[in-house]
Order: structure tokens, then C-alpha cells, then sequence
């Protein structure tokens, strides 16, 4: 009896130790803060991550190696503050974690989206001169390298319009 105890508390502590290890964690060194994803994948491009634990997720950019840009313009010509996180008007850009959606649209993404498709979406493209979002960063003539991705809220409340390709 004693041994089936000692093999259950070891096998329970290592499944706790295997939970843990699969959650998303920050990882700080010389170079800088890089961000582990659950599958043990370095975040590259733009994530929402609760840093705090608060149950906001802060919007945070990593670069092509991996590591958080901090006090600079990203490559899609967004700010970030000294923590790393987006920031409009001085304003940390937050989404409550019960909100946030796991779609993420780029350019593998259908090139067509219903209607009632476009209710789910919680990332679209700007152009960086047209009028219309886009659920994809190259539909069209639309150059990727200087689309930007925000919320469908932000994009509406810009005054923006859907495009009739990427939303019949």
C-alpha cells in the first residue's frame, strides 16, 4: 500500500509538471523577452497575451527569431511600448480573453467568406490606402507587406467597409 501511494502522488505530481509545461509562458535572456506558445513554438507576428493574468490580453509583437519588439514601430508601421505591448493614442490596446477569438486569417485563408462567416472574424486587413477590410492581407493588388491587421470593431469604427471579395 505504501508503494501504490508513493506511485500515485509521483504520477500525479508529473502530470501537473506536464500541464504547466504546455501553458504559454515568457522566457527572458540576453537578447531579449520571447514568448513560448502552448506547443512549445517560439510567438512570431502579433499575439494577444494576458501577461498579467489579469483576464485582458495585451496585443504584442515578436519578430522573425522570436523576440518581443519593445519601445519601437513594428514592421506594419504599429507603435509599442516599453513593455512590448500596442499602443494607439498612448493607450495599451487590450480584448477581454472571454471576446477573443482564435481565428486567424493570413494568406492561406479562403478567399471567400459568407456573411454570415464575416459575424466570427475577430482579425481583418487594412490596405494601406483603401477604404474596405479584408479577411486576407493579399487580396487583390493589396500589397502584404503594408497591410495592417486590426479588430473588426476598430476596422467599422474607422468607417471602413467590407470587401465584396473577401465577404460575399
Amino acid at each position: 500500500m505504501k508503494y501504490f501511494k508513493l506511485f500515485f502522488v509521483t504520477l500525479m505530481v508529473s502530470i501537473l509538471m506536464m500541464i504547466s509545461a504546455f501553458a504559454g509562458q515568457w522566457q527572458q535572456d540576453a537578447l531579449g523577452s520571447r514568448y513560448l506558445k502552448d506547443d512549445g513554438s517560439n510567438a512570431i507576428g502579433w499575439e494577444w497575451i494576458d501577461r498579467n493574468n489579469d483576464g485582458i490580453a495585451e496585443r504584442y509583437y515578436f519578430n522573425e527569431s522570436g523576440y518581443c519588439l519593445i519601445n519601437t514601430v513594428t514592421p506594419d508601421g504599429c507603435l509599442v511600448d516599453a513593455n512590448g505591448a500596442w499602443v494607439v493614442n498612448d493607450a495599451v490596446q487590450t480584448q477581454a480573453l472571454s471576446a477573443q477569438l482564435s481565428i486567424t486569417q493570413n494568406a492561406s485563408a479562403s478567399a471567400s467568406t459568407s456573411k454570415s462567416e464575416q459575424s466570427n472574424i475577430g482579425t481583418v486587413w487594412l490596405s494601406a490606402t483603401g477604404s474596405k477590410y479584408h479577411s486576407r492581407n493579399n487580396c487583390g493588388t493589396m500589397n502584404p507587406a503594408k497591410a495592417r491587421e486590426v479588430s473588426l470593431d476598430e476596422a467599422q469604427s474607422l468607417g471602413m467597409t467590407a470587401c465584396k471579395k473577401c465577404f460575399k
